[in-house]
């Protein structure tokens, strides 16, 4: 990565201090994401709380760099916003169309109906905009980019990685195995994203297309959670290992496979750009 991207080696106190500051940002993010809840009748109002909390989150970033590490924040240019962020958009559009398109050839994956609200659409695909931009700014932004500024990529991939998916054990029909598969299939993943792309923005626009998808789209459970709404009514069924059961996708053999395929080949890439 750009080291411009990195804050130099400073004292222990004040790296500890950024951690700190992510953290906080953290449950702010989880905050801001409960708040629609209380405009639960009125999908607009909603879905336009949610970004502009995801707005926020991102000035608070911006704010607490700029502060601290006392630099110019190229890892959220603004000019290359929505293209950065739609090439991760369409990375986790085809993860999750492929994953879900496996369990249809496969025959665990059903469409039983289908249905399309506006309102509802909006307000998810916002409600999921919060979700990644605080998650990312966490995990990617500040966890890694740290570790990897202060040590090195393995460690920045290890550490960031493991707690990413340690974070959502307390998920509903969270097991052991859903904990590794987002470690490895989307934190890995996603942290090698920021290493070849140099931007936040294509983790934000991947993890706002994966939960989307997943959820609103395809009907499947996002981290054991069960969308009350999607396009598509479906039922999935079959081997739970290999279709991650009631936690969705992500506790999947099949999701973690392709993940560890595509981290291999940002991973190559990035040797090849060395």
């Amino acid at each position: 990565m750009n080291k411009s991207l990195y804050t130099p080696k400073f004292s222990f106190g004040k790296w500890c201090f950024l951690f700190i500051g992510g953290i906080i940002l953290f449950t702010i993010a989880y905050a801001f994401a409960t708040i629609p809840e209380l405009y639960i009748g009125n999908n607009w109002i909603s879905g336009t709380i949610s970004f502009i909390c995801g707005v926020l989150l991102l000035l608070m970033y911006r704010w607490l760099v700029k502060s601290y590490e006392e630099r110019k924040i190229e890892e959220l240019p603004m000019q290359k916003s929505l293209k950065d962020t739609g090439i991760g958009f369409l990375w986790g559009m085809l993860m999750m169309a492929a994953v879900i398109g496996i369990f249809a050839l496969c025959g665990w994956y059903k469409i039983i109906g289908c249905s399309f609200n506006v309102a509802f659409v909006y307000r998810y695909l916002m409600a999921y905009f919060v979700v990644a931009v605080g998650e990312e700014i966490v995990f990617r932004g500040i966890m890694f980019r740290l570790l990897d500024s202060q040590f090195n990529l393995w460690v920045a991939l290890i550490f960031s990685s493991f707690l990413f998916g340690a974070a959502h054990i307390i998920n509903p029909n969270a097991t052991v195995v859903s904990t590794i598969g987002i470690s490895l299939a989307s934190g890995v993943l996603f942290g090698l994203l920021l290493k070849y792309y140099r931007t936040l923005w294509v983790p934000i626009g991947i993890h706002w297309s994966w939960n989307f998808v997943q959820g609103t789209v395809t009907g499947s459970p996002v981290s054991g959670m069960v969308p009350d709404y999607s396009i598509l009514n479906s039922v999935t069924s079959g081997p739970e290992l290999l279709t991650g059961g009631s936690f969705g996708p992500e506790a999947s053999i099949s999701l973690m496979i392709l993940g560890l395929v595509l981290c291999f080949l940002v991973g190559a890439k990035l040797i090849v750009r060395k």
